[in-house]
């Protein structure tokens, strides 16, 4: 049995919403919804959305844990947990409350796999801040042998045994989740473990998220004006900062109906594969042109357009 680990914490509608897209592209998975102690809603009142809406795909965590940017891994340790616990996973999938699905060919692509994730590769030279802070998370880096490799957590895949091995060395030693470095830890701590198990991943993550380009662009001038913009002064900093709220003024509509048709169509990236290059010898594969089944940071808004669009594909609105 596929699982699928996702946190949510707001608009039990749109949890419905979620639930009914991933039974349509991902009919034999389980969801396991995490629902944050911080929630606008009630356990109950999410259980009757899902009863309302005839949703059987999904389980309702009974475990809660407070979680909040930078200690999400938190809600996906607790599914884990109670995943362990139905003894029927084989493998286990991690998504976000913003991923939506939008073609078949996913349960093929996952058929003949165990683990999908990135192997990018963490340093204190990295032009990836994320990079940068989980090397200072001394916890972490020592857990770890000082050997960090992130992937994207969205559409991730590790085999039961491997997330059950980590469980146990969680609990047997004293790694701190939770200290006031803030970074999306998800990021880091799976990947990782699957690295120092020696584990070599079967593919790639299959959602697109935006934040890749995003971060292609401000690494490509931050290489431009490196003169400035790698220098750790205020000038640096200023700069980084303009550059980066720039981007993100730029790209905030980046995920649309014509980028998801481009991706159907199998004409999106192009290239055989797309790389980033986290600094001159940090290079890696994010993606190729035919591990691709879905989109990351949709609007949790029934009304939004490209929300609407995917819906629109197998619901009639």
């Amino acid at each position: 049995m596929i699982y699928i680990s996702i946190p949510v914490h707001e608009k039990p509608e749109v949890i419905v919403n979620q639930m009914q897209n991933f039974a349509r592209y991902l009919p034999e998975a389980n969801v396991v919804l995490h629902v944050s102690k911080g929630a606008k809603f009630s356990v109950n009142e999410l259980e009757d959305a899902l009863k309302k809406a005839n949703v059987s795909n999904a389980l309702i965590n009974p475990t809660q844990v407070e979680t909040k940017w930078g200690s999400i891994i938190q809600a996906h340790l607790a599914n884990i947990r109670y995943i362990i616990k139905q003894g029927d996973a084989e493998k286990v999938i991690f998504h976000s409350s913003n991923d939506m699905l939008i073609m078949d060919g996913l349960s093929e692509y996952l058929k003949d796999k165990k683990n999908i994730f990135h192997l990018r590769k963490c340093t204190s030279d990295s032009l990836w801040w994320v990079s940068k802070r989980a090397v200072k998370d001394f916890s972490v880096s020592i857990f770890f042998n000082h050997k960090l490799y992130a992937s994207q957590i969205e559409g991730s895949m590790y085999d039961i045994s491997l997330l059950k091995n980590l469980a146990n060395d969680l609990d047997k030693q004293d790694l701190i989740l939770d200290s006031e470095l803030f970074y999306p830890r998800e990021e880091i701590i799976f990947s990782s473990f699957a690295y120092k198990e020696d584990i070599k991943p079967d593919g790639l993550p299959y959602i697109y998220s935006e934040i890749h380009n995003f971060d292609r662009c401000f690494f490509r001038y931050i290489e431009l004006f490196k003169f400035i913009a790698k220098r750790n002064c205020f000038l640096g900093k200023l700069f980084r900062r303009l550059l980066s709220d720039t981007l993100t003024v730029l790209n905030k509509d980046h995920i649309n109906i014509p980028l998801i048709k481009s991706i159907l169509d199998r004409k999106y990236p192009g290239e055989k594969e797309i790389m980033l290059n986290d600094s001159l010898s940090l290079k890696w594969i994010v993606y190729d042109n035919h591990s691709l089944f879905g989109v990351k940071r949709v609007k949790r808004d029934l009304s939004d357009p490209v929300r609407k669009f995917i819906s629109s594909r197998y619901i009639k609105i």
